[in-house]
């Protein structure tokens, strides 16, 4: 269902533009894209409704609470998003926020992979060192993962998932430093795609360079943090400002994982007779890699130590 209803949505939301803003209050119903997604809402609610309502009545000391988002949504919530109907719908928007981002990122990492061969062996290299070091898989070995920090980075520069970025609508008027009169209810966004494509901070902006981000001397795993790929140093994917994504970390984290455990128990390819990434598929000013596209896993010979 998670990945279901983020199909739902950013299909609704293509089908919904294709119509003038006066006339999709009109179309909206007459949509197979929002019969689907009430069909998402009816089977979150079957599932969440209950379970909310467990919560509730019988509620967990503290050392014994869940450890998951809807009860952080419960602990949290204050009138009227107390309501099980607002608690389901921010649920499903965090699946909408992690999801498919997540996957998007693993999978253009993945094609760059496979674009350059011969840097596979150095990240897997790298993540065998970082296991030997921190004794196993810890935050410490996550954070040990430089060059593919680096690599990610890279990915996100060149294969943005959008072309712009740093949404926001002005709720008052603002005037800039510079003169410049923004009104309220304003829509504003950040040209993404051009900040990360310019010469003046990335030489050669066009050329995929895995390591342009590598810093041999950063080696301690407490700055991890600080220079991850979702950082905002340099991209605008993960926001910018108070707003930014919160959950920026935890996505670093969980696309590493993913790219190490692949890394590290398969032998990644394109399929015969392709060297080169596809080209993304853009819609309006989104971007994607090709679903299309097929790679080849072979199962590499288990190592012996730090499984």
């Amino acid at each position: 269902m998670a990945t279901a209803y983020s199909g739902d949505v950013t299909g609704l939301s293509a089908a919904l533009r294709r119509y003038h803003p006066l006339l999709r209050p009109l179309a909206y119903p007459l949509l197979k894209a929002s019969k689907r997604l009430h069909r998402d809402f009816a089977v979150a609610r079957e599932h969440l409704s209950p379970l909310i309502a467990e919560r509730r009545s019988e509620p967990a000391k503290t050392e014994n609470k869940p450890l998951d988002i809807l009860q952080w949504l419960l602990d949290g919530a204050k009138a009227p998003d107390t309501d099980p109907e607002q608690i389901m719908l921010k649920c499903l928007f965090l699946l909408l926020a992690s999801v498919h981002t997540t996957t998007i990122t693993t999978v253009q990492a993945l094609f760059d992979i496979c674009a350059i061969p011969g840097q596979v062996g150095s990240l897997r290299e790298e993540l065998q060192e970082s296991l030997a070091i921190e004794k196993g898989w810890t935050m410490r070995t996550v954070n040990r993962l430089r060059k593919m920090d680096s690599l990610l980075r890279e990915s996100q520069r060149m294969n943005p998932m959008g072309l712009v970025g740093f949404h926001r609508r002005i709720r008052e008027d603002i005037t800039l430093s510079d003169g410049t009169f923004l009104p309220s209810g304003f829509q504003l966004s950040v040209a993404a795609d051009v900040l990360i494509r310019d010469s003046m901070r990335y030489p050669h902006p066009e050329v995929f360079d895995p390591m342009r981000f590598f810093d041999p001397e950063r080696t301690k795993p407490e700055e991890g943090n600080q220079v991850a790929f979702t950082s905002l140093q340099d991209s605008l994917a993960f926001g910018y400002g108070r707003q930014a994504c919160p959950g920026r970390w935890f996505a670093s984290t969980q696309v590493k994982l993913c790219l190490a455990h692949l890394i590290k128990n398969f032998d990644i390819r394109f399929p015969d007779g392709q060297s080169t990434r596809p080209p993304n598929v853009s819609r309006d000013e989104r971007m994607m890699p090709d679903p299309e596209q097929q790679i080849c896993l072979r199962k590499r010979a288990p190592s012996v130590s730090n499984e």
